[in-house]
């Protein structure tokens, strides 16, 4: 039974996919105000909303190459309310040759008192601005 359970959890699990072809507004802002070198870092923000249009932010990651590397959420910022702030500070090649990508789940819902969620997710590309 126990196999099962597993086996069953397993085929569950990869029939998660992309929902929605819609877009999430995400802001990208040079907070340090001057643009990276080779030499000298930017202090680049993404600010994202905590939910949208039924949708729940996940995370998000930066991607550079091959790699994934998941970015802690400040969500305490005043002039930021009900957004997710996520920091990445470098210098010219690191915004030339990566992009975040921010995740959205939808918003579980409730029937008969259980939590239903949907097998599915949205996915933003945020590329920098400079």
């Amino acid at each position: 039974m126990k196999y099962i359970l597993c086996i069953a959890f397993g085929l569950i699990s990869l029939t998660a996919q992309a929902c929605g072809k819609f877009h999430i507004p995400i802001k990208v802002l040079n907070e340090s105000g001057r643009e990276p070198t080779s030499d000298k870092t930017a202090h680049m923000i993404i600010v994202a909303p905590e939910e949208y249009q039924g949708w729940v932010l996940a995370g998000a990651a930066l991607n550079i190459g091959k790699s994934q590397i998941p970015l802690g959420k400040y969500s305490e910022f005043e002039s930021y309310p009900d957004m997710a702030v996520f920091g990445i500070r470098g210098v010219k090649e690191l915004f030339q040759e990566s992009h975040v990508l921010v995740s959205y789940l939808p918003k579980p819902t409730k029937v008969d008192g259980v939590e239903m969620i949907s097998m599915c997710a949205h996915f933003e590309k945020v590329v920098w601005s400079m």
